[in-house]
């Protein structure tokens, strides 16, 4: 039977849509297989001299040039895995575990994680998300919700932050329930606080007491010329002084939280009649000021 020129163009046009449809598919296809190649590099690039900064700065100082271009090699690689795993994000989502790897799923998470606040409140939905799917686990879930709450200046849930002064002593950020810690770590699968303090060498982790629950801690360091931490310096609110650095010019100090959102701190050496001046904002749980006495 023949077929006249109007039904030979359908069926070749069809023939042509549906190779083209099936083309279409497996290009998609290839580029889902070789993302998860690109996010096993981002893994180990992320990971790849992540502590270097940390290094330098407990040989030379945060001030020192040396670590502000370790920080500035970081970041700058930093941005290039996160353009690299939001674009992926933005056009795939969370790639679910059939088709990525173990190693290409933590490039994902590791990136946010290391992402600036911005970032990982943009993706915030996403992460969750994928903890519900059990793309991450509990462990992972709660050093990202632990990380935006200290990115926000808001007491921690887990105790998984650590935060480090100028001359590499490590200290814990606060925590909303100190009481309650240990079997809020225990239910994300991490160790008790106080083996973790241990291991990681934690030199600041006992917060002192509250006058009222409604206080504020106040994080400080102070440091000299020669990046040695300078003791007895004065935090001064009201004229009062309600605390001191100590010899390693470090102090936990909680004051009453300001009830115009605002409150000004003196940082004073007495010996030298040296001050200086924040005004603090916002309301935050805690607060860091970090100073050097030359």
């Amino acid at each position: 039977m023949a077929i006249d020129s109007t039904f030979k163009y359908f069926f070749i046009l069809l023939f042509f849509l549906n190779s083209t449809s099936s083309f279409a598919q497996d290009s998609d296809t290839l580029k889902r297989k070789n993302v998860n190649a690109i996010l096993e590099r981002v893994f180990d690039s992320d990971q790849i001299g992540r502590d270097k900064p940390i290094i330098i700065l407990k040989k030379y100082g945060a001030d020192s040039k040396e670590h502000q271009q370790a920080v500035d090699e970081q970041h700058k690689q930093d941005s290039i895995d996160q353009k690299t795993v939001f674009d992926i994000i933005d056009k795939y989502g969370w790639l679910p575990k059939k088709e990525i790897s173990s190693k290409a799923n933590n490039g994902i998470f590791y990136t946010i994680q290391h992402a600036g606040l911005n970032a990982q409140t943009k993706y915030e939905d996403i992460v969750t998300k994928a903890f519900r799917q059990k793309q991450i686990g509990n462990y992972e879930y709660a050093i990202f919700i632990d990380r935006i709450k200290m990115f926000e200046g808001k007491n921690q849930i887990y105790g998984t932050q650590l935060g480090m002064d100028n001359i590499g002593n490590l200290f814990l950020y606060p925590v909303e329930d100190m009481t309650k810690l240990d079997s809020k770590r225990k239910s994300a699968g991490l160790d008790p606080l106080e083996k973790s303090i241990k291991e990681n060498n934690v030199k600041y982790y006992s917060f002192p007491p509250k006058k009222d629950s409604n206080d504020i801690l106040l994080i400080g360091h102070t440091w000299d010329a020669n990046n040695k931490g300078v003791k007895n310096i004065s935090v001064i609110v009201d004229s009062r002084i309600v605390g001191k650095s100590d010899e390693n010019g470090f102090f936990y100090i909680y004051v009453t939280r300001p009830k115009e959102k605002s409150i000004i701190i003196f940082l004073k050496q007495e010996n030298t009649g040296k001050q200086y001046t924040y005004t603090l904002t916002g309301d935050k749980d805690f607060y860091e000021i970090r100073r050097q006495f030359k």
